[in-house]
């Protein structure tokens, strides 16, 4: 009897015990220390695609399908004007989907082939850059949102991109992830050594995990890229061409991520949905150069009854729970903080002299009012 304790306790100890991630001593978490709330322009939709702070002005690329930038004064929380740009392919920008501000003559603003060059207060367009892969009219989608930094430097611009069309396979996985376009002489460079892990080959994953978040260290110069079902940051220099990789795993997220099986990319969406939702996975990374570290949003997996509702719910991304990682200048993770599911939009940020600003409008929520934009500031706290 003796020697079934022992050998139960050794078990307990050892193997039979949930394996933990190496990052278990955490020092900070994150609190909600202020907040924020404007009233929502009557014509724009509540969630921002893209953001942007320059000093006390949030711009704001609603989601929705408008070329519409936003001016918010942060400081008084209300709103300070618009710009709607034409969308005809010979006399406009064509369908924005990302902006690099400089001032107000100098507004850079993406779509899926272009890079053009405009002026917000007299409505005009400077300059038009094409952007092209590596083969002769082969051109890329640009992969731009919120936790998809764009880099404006040295006269070049840097920013991520998709190939042109996704499919599961180990060529799609190995194209490159980061353009530089050279904005004098108008010709593109692609970084070959960044691309998807390889823990993405030969297998089958939702479309929603073949995607990464790019967040920019201007003190390194260096690029942050994160992958849905890797559990590590790849640090990609462009000066020398360098990747480095570190590890990073969440506690609510498995060693092991169980990848999709194939056929169901040709099977109903809910079915693609109910896998998605019960696959906790890594999400955006965010730099906040404030105070020099980095944030992961991670998405929990539900269980099997909660997956079918949300699969069957079109705004079911807003209904999982999730967590933020706090992680330092040297790639320790030093906290890591869960939230209440149906609370924040998680695709809706931006970070300020305060914090990290989270979206509150998440359309789940019975308190939930699309005419007034609220955001949480949240600021890493010492654990005592």
């Amino acid at each position: 009897m003796q020697k079934i304790l022992v050998l139960l306790l050794i078990c307990f100890l050892s193997a039979c015990q949930e394996k933990q991630p190496e990052h278990v001593n955490y020092t900070h978490h994150l609190t909600a220390t202020d907040s924020i709330s404007f009233k929502n322009p009557s014509y724009s939709y509540y969630m921002s695609w893209y953001n942007q702070l320059a000093e006390d002005t949030l711009i704001r690329k609603r989601k929705g399908g408008s070329n519409t930038l936003e001016l918010i004064d942060l400081k008084n929380q209300k709103f300070i004007d618009a710009f709607k740009f034409k969308r005809g392919s010979d006399l406009g920008v064509g369908d924005v989907i990302g902006f690099k501000y400089i001032n107000q003559d100098s507004v850079f603003m993406f779509n899926n082939t272009q890079l053009i060059l405009t002026n917000i207060d007299n409505d005009t367009i400077k300059n038009v850059y094409d952007i092209k892969g590596d083969y002769d009219g082969l051109w890329y989608p640009l992969s731009l949102s919120n936790g998809h930094d764009i880099v404006y430097k040295d006269k070049k611009m840097y920013f991520g991109k998709n190939d042109f069309e996704y499919t599961n396979s180990n060529a799609y996985y190995d194209s490159p992830l980061l353009m530089e376009l050279d904005l004098e002489s108008n010709t593109t460079r692609q970084f070959k050594n960044i691309h998807f892990p390889e823990e993405y080959y030969d297998k089958c994953w939702q479309d929603n995990l073949v995607n990464f978040s790019i967040s920019y260290n201007p003190k390194t110069e260096k690029f942050i890229f994160n992958f849905p079902i890797s559990h590590q940051l790849h640090v990609f220099d462009p000066k020398n061409n360098e990747l480095t990789k570190h590890h990073i795993q969440s506690k609510f997220v498995n060693a092991d991520i169980e990848s999709m099986k194939c056929d169901l990319n040709d099977a109903d969406p809910k079915k693609k949905g109910f896998y998605l939702f019960k696959t906790s996975h890594y999400y955006k990374n965010i730099y906040d150069p404030y105070r020099d570290v980095y944030y992961i949003i991670v998405k929990h997996g539900v269980s099997d009854e909660e997956a079918v509702k949300l699969a069957d719910n079109f705004y079911g991304t807003h209904g999982v729970p999730f967590s933020i990682m706090v992680v330092d200048k040297n790639f320790n993770v030093i906290g890591e903080t869960t939230f209440k599911k149906k609370t924040y939009t998680t695709g809706d940020f931006f970070v300020g002299p305060k914090g990290l600003y989270l979206q509150k409008n998440n359309t789940l929520n019975p308190d939930f009012d699309e005419n007034i934009i609220k955001y949480d500031i949240l600021t890493p706290t010492e654990i005592k």
